[in-house]
Parts: C-alpha cells; structure tokens; sequence
C-alpha cells in the first residue's frame, strides 16, 4: 500500500513504531531492520511516498519514478555504500555509518537456524 507523507517530522516515529511489528519477507527477508528503516526514510525523502511493498519485490528499487524506490545516488549515503549495502549485503558498513541499533531483529535469528541445519 503507498502512502504519500506530508508530515516528515514524525516520518522516523511512524517507521520504527510499523517495524516493531513487521516481519520483513521478499526480498528484504534476510535485512536488518535498522537497514530497511533507512531505505524507507529516504524513500520517502526522495519521493514522498512510504510502499514497503516495492522493496520486498526488489530490494534494488532505486529508480523512484518507475519502480517506487529512490535514487541511491540521491542519497545522503550516496550509491557505492547502498550498493556495498544492498547488492552486497554489507550489513557491517551499514552499522559503521549508522550504528544505532533499535531493533531485535529476531528474524535473523531464525534464519540462520534455517541457514545452518
């Protein structure tokens, strides 16, 4: 479902409070959600639209016009880092840069039991 925000100050509440309860699946099944919290903020920055939906069908989604992501180069992060990032699956630049970790994250957890049997 897309939302258009208008209000960006509370845009970062209104994330991590939907992350509390979300289970990511798709293609962001294996990230940290510290990761898709950013992915989302810029998203909205960029493009004023909040759609989860686009970056579980592809977690490249960097074209905001077309395929509703954002504009890795147009990020404060820039494109080499959400490329190292999300093509790389680089987690531990992500957290070098934005080290706060908000979340449990349990479903990791239990991908990686799966990952390991």
């Amino acid at each position: 479902m897309i939302y258009n925000i208008t209000d960006f100050k509370n845009i970062k509440n209104y994330i991590i409070n939907f992350l509390d309860s979300y289970t990511p699946t798709g293609d962001i099944l294996t990230f940290p959600k510290e990761i898709i919290a950013k992915m989302l903020e810029n998203q909205v920055e960029l493009s004023g639209n909040l759609d989860i939906e686009v970056f579980e069908k592809d977690c490249t989604a960097d074209n905001k016009k077309i395929s509703g992501g954002f504009f890795w180069e147009e990020s404060t992060e820039g494109f080499e880092f959400w490329h190292q990032v999300i093509i790389n699956k680089d987690y531990s630049l992500f957290f070098e840069r934005h080290p706060d970790r908000i979340f449990s994250n349990n479903h990791l957890l239990n991908k990686q039991i799966i990952l390991n049997k």
